[in-house]
């Protein structure tokens, strides 16, 4: 069995290098982005929790039902939305090479816990063990 498992406020490591441009690129666009206070919270939404993390600038929503995934990325100064209402959509989304797609992870539930609520740096860990179902190995 494999144990998946994200820190650091959401970034899996294969998804540093994305993350980073998005947040410089987000940084370049808003006044002193890194002095912002930042918080991590869980929350109820409908019958379902789920884990955001925001500051004065971003709110991101984890939704650990939904296979941990980024469900939502709203930028506040145009109140844009980075992610997709797809089925299938959201942001850093596991998934084994190994597997077929979709793979178990897509909607598997994920466990979340807040690791840091901030002022100065929030994050969540959200994790799920793998079944070692490979599917058609």
């Amino acid at each position: 069995m494999r144990n998946v498992t994200r820190t650091c406020g959401l970034v899996p490591r294969r998804h540093i290098a994305l993350l980073t441009l998005l947040l410089g690129a987000l940084a370049l666009s808003t006044p002193s982005a890194a002095a912002a206070p930042a918080t991590a919270t869980i929350i109820a939404q409908g019958d379902k929790r789920v884990a955001v993390l925001e500051n004065e600038w971003i709110r991101a929503t984890v939704s650990p039902a939904r296979g941990g995934r980024v469900s939502s990325f709203i930028v506040k100064r145009n109140n844009w939305e980075m992610v997709t209402d797809a089925a299938n959509g959201g942001l850093f989304m596991d998934h084994f090479y190994e597997q077929n797609w979709p793979g178990e992870f897509l909607d598997a539930p994920y466990e979340v816990e807040v690791v840091e609520a901030g002022p100065g740096q929030a994050s969540v860990r959200v994790s799920c063990l793998s079944t070692g179902q490979w599917g058609d190995r």
